[in-house]
């Protein structure tokens, strides 16, 4: 390939990305997507931390109140209890 065709193709890649680049958004559609975006984090918050508590409380009940459940899991899962 020559220079000329190099700098041309250059040139073409140059404009098409200007063309497929978005506009810049406009300060109340940032604010907006903004506050859309927390409002999703405080939600999906809302949901995973129950959901964290509870699976943490029931795996504590099995290891000190259910120890005989908790062995039988061990032994099914590795075979030996001595770990």
């Amino acid at each position: 390939m020559s220079l000329k065709m190099l700098a041309r193709w250059r040139s073409l890649v140059c404009r098409l990305s200007r063309k497929l680049q978005p506009d810049r958004d406009s300060a109340e559609y940032q604010t907006w997507r903004q506050q859309f975006l927390l409002d999703r984090l405080k939600i999906a918050l809302w949901i995973a931390f129950p959901m964290t508590i509870a699976l943490h409380a029931s795996q504590l009940f099995v290891f000190f109140l259910d120890s005989q459940r908790f062995e039988q899991d061990i032994l099914r899962f590795y075979g030996d209890t001595s770990l």
